[in-house]
């Protein structure tokens, strides 16, 4: 039975991270601080998810 190798992805949560980070600024810039902060955490997830990825690609290219 072949291993399959399973595509890890870091692109698609870095992209969602940048586009958090710039509706956090857009929602900054209109004093909307709630939104503001709800966009600040989803940037936070996505680069952690990017973060793990990036980890995971470190340790198989060991």
């Amino acid at each position: 039975m072949e291993a399959v190798d399973t595509i890890i992805d870091y692109a698609m949560p870095t992209m969602k991270a940048e586009r958090a980070l710039k509706e956090l600024h857009e929602a900054a810039l209109r004093q909307d601080f709630d939104s503001a902060i709800v966009k600040a955490t989803e940037a936070v997830v996505e680069s952690r998810m990017a973060l793990n990825s990036l980890r995971i690609m470190q340790e198989r290219a060991a």
